[in-house]
């Protein structure tokens, strides 16, 4: 792949980059951390048998990846953060298609065993995980899809996933005016346990752990 900033500005076009690079020059959010015990996980199977779950392989990247141009300029950024995320070295993926093989929705499972990735990229965005932890991160639904259930649904597939693996806990980051991202989480037996500030400065982004 390209250097990550041409390819950015490439799919997202160089005005909205600009607007991108200058609302991040300063600026301050608010993130709760949330975490649930896998425990107590219900062992009923939520169907859905419109959707298919799976993990991306470099085959769904490239179709993503083909039709960036096609969304609008918000979803493009919110896919291509999510393009960088993956290729930092997050490989357990996983989107949600149709029976038809149309990519509908993505997620991230992620292990203790990629804290060196944590430590060398994001370090200052979340805390390692402690050896019984996974973490559910960067959930995105494709705007056909919007209102079918879908992130509730995956990410409890994903939280059926770690449990099988012998994980303890799940945590997630939500940023504060996600009202209802943070409601599902919560419904699924997520409890908040810590708000942090997020700080970005000149495209610098550091959570206050």
């Amino acid at each position: 792949m390209k250097n990550k900033y041409l390819f950015t500005v490439s799919n997202l076009g160089f005005m909205h980059t600009l607007r991108l690079l200058t609302r991040r020059f300063l600026s301050q959010n608010h993130y709760f951390i949330l975490k649930r015990r896998l425990v107590s996980l219900n062992n009923e199977e939520r169907l859905r048998s419109n959707f298919v779950i799976k993990k991306m392989d470099n085959n769904d990247l490239e179709d993503i990846i083909e039709k960036i141009k096609m969304l609008d300029p918000v979803d493009r950024q919110e896919v291509i953060s999510r393009i960088l995320f993956y290729n930092t070295g997050f490989r357990n993926c996983y989107i949600a298609k149709t029976q038809n093989g149309e990519i509908a929705y993505m997620q991230w499972l992620i292990y203790p065993s990629e804290n060196s990735i944590i430590k060398e990229h994001y370090r200052n965005i979340f805390y390692l995980l402690n050896k019984s932890e996974v973490m559910i991160e960067n959930s995105f639904t494709f705007a056909k899809f919007r209102g079918h259930g879908l992130m509730p649904f995956v990410t409890s597939k994903l939280l059926r996933i770690a449990k099988e693996e012998g994980y303890k806990f799940a945590t997630g980051y939500i940023r504060k005016d996600r009202i209802i991202p943070l409601n599902e989480f919560i419904k699924m037996g997520f409890k908040i346990t810590k708000m942090i500030k997020e700080y970005r400065f000149m495209g610098i982004t550091r959570r206050m752990l």
